[in-house]
């Protein structure tokens, strides 16, 4: 009897899985867990209160067609039941997985022999909490080509004690990298040693620690003045109370930017090391070089299931121009852009948007490849976990990028970008890096 219970307990398919819970089920959890926090940093956000009132009165409604008693069982730590939401997390909302040649069956065969194992073990020894979170986060990087897919814990932190970096390397092999740059640090960060005081001409740090230092510099530079412009970090805490002050942050040195673009005949736009944020910054800078708007990307889809339609914002990329490139209409410059491996999200948006900018160079290595799937949005699980997943697929000219990144147009891996860029316009060769940049230089 009990051998003829186990083997019925260990053929639970993937798609049984998915189907022990309902798009209700999700909606549910993830609301119920969004709304306190939702209208706690209301407050926070002044630029977005019609669209956040409009989100809490949705949530609202939702909720109140839900029973006392299913809202009290939904928030839940048991191990099956939270491994089937992040199931079909998956399965529903993930942008890729009804394009074609996005495998899906490693995934599946991973759900499956982790929802069967868990099932015949006692409660008390199934995975629980922190425990179960990593193995999920292990499944999607093993399985999934997707940088910006994450699992969370219900603070934002990893469930991994040892960090992501050192996770990646101890699951091997995986789907996903999120190496180093190997080309030297973003100049942001080597005031007083690349970059002068004195030729800085804005500089504004983005948190309160002097962290990712976004500046705009000038210098001769073989006779001729070349702007310089750092942009480390474009991040906005959205909701968060440092949200204001970081976008006037940012807007001071974009003014400064137009007050002397027009007299620079060479300019070097530095996002080495930006994992992403917004993209206004990078954005603005961009068209007013090429004097025309530029694509974010080549176009979108979104998913149209019940599951996939919670982001908090329903405008697909909502101040972005998406489709072909238009005509140049700036007034030409010698252009370098550096980039590195740790260029990600709205950062890496920086080559599309100026592939087309007449000679423009890219300069330093391989992007990071973490766009193709996004407006990432997190999905509450019942344990109070939560799924960072992309709502939208992404096509670019490079076609697929995701984990393989953009390449640049001098690729001097191992050599400092930002003197190579030097070199272009003096024509005098750049020294080697006297050491890559690690974890402990940031």
């Amino acid at each position: 009897m009990f051998q003829d219970q186990l083997k019925k307990i260990s053929q639970y398919s993937f798609s049984e899985i998915v189907a022990s819970v309902s798009a209700d089920q999700i909606q549910t959890v993830h609301f119920l867990q969004t709304l306190p926090k939702l209208k706690a940093e209301i407050g926070n956000d002044p630029l977005h209160q019609k669209e956040l009132q409009q989100k809490i009165k949705e949530m609202e409604t939702f909720l109140a067609g839900v029973s006392e008693e299913k809202k009290k069982v939904a928030l839940t730590d048991d191990t099956l039941t939270n491994i089937a939401y992040f199931a079909r997390i998956i399965e529903k909302v993930h942008p890729g997985w009804e394009q074609e040649g996005f495998e899906t069956a490693a995934f599946k065969k991973e759900v499956e022999t982790l929802y069967n194992h868990q099932a015949q073990l006692p409660k008390e020894q199934q995975l629980k909490g922190r425990s179960l979170l990593k193995e999920f986060f292990k499944i999607t990087a093993q399985t999934i080509s997707d940088n910006h897919l994450t699992v969370k814990t219900q603070d934002g932190q990893f469930p991994m004690e040892e960090g992501i970096v050192k996770a990646l390397e101890n699951w091997k092999p995986t789907k996903i990298s999120h190496p180093d740059g190997m080309v030297g640090k973003n100049i942001g960060y080597r005031i007083g040693e690349e970059i002068k005081p004195d030729e800085i001409l804005a500089l504004e740090y983005m948190d309160k620690g002097q962290k990712a230092p976004v500046l705009v510099a000038e210098r001769m530079v073989g006779g001729q003045k070349t702007g310089i412009i750092a942009f480390p970090s474009c991040m906005i805490h959205w909701g968060g109370k440092t949200q204001m002050q970081e976008i006037a942050s940012l807007r001071k040195v974009l003014d400064v930017f137009h007050q002397h673009q027009k007299d620079w005949e060479n300019v070097i736009i530095d996002v080495r090391q930006n994992h992403g944020g917004d993209g206004f910054p990078i954005r603005e800078v961009a068209e007013t070089l090429y004097g025309n708007k530029v694509p974010y990307c080549l176009g979108t889809q979104r998913r149209q299931t019940q599951e996939s339609q919670m982001r908090l914002f329903s405008a697909i990329e909502e101040e972005d121009y998406i489709g072909p490139v238009l005509p140049f209409k700036g007034e030409q410059k010698g252009l370098y852009v550096l980039v590195d491996r740790e260029v990600a999200s709205s950062a890496e948006a920086i080559v599309p948007m100026l592939k087309h900018y007449p000679g423009v160079k890219f300069v330093g290595e391989n992007t990071c490849g973490c766009c193709q799937y996004g407006a990432l949005q997190p999905i509450a699980l019942p344990n109070g976990g939560r799924v960072n997943i992309g709502s939208v697929y992404r096509s670019y000219e490079d076609g697929m990028v995701e984990c393989i990144g953009h390449e640049p147009d001098i690729n001097c891996h191992g050599r400092d970008a930002f003197r190579e860029a030097i070199s272009q316009i003096t024509g005098k060769s750049a020294p080697n890096l006297s050491r890559p940049h690690n974890e402990s230089d940031r």
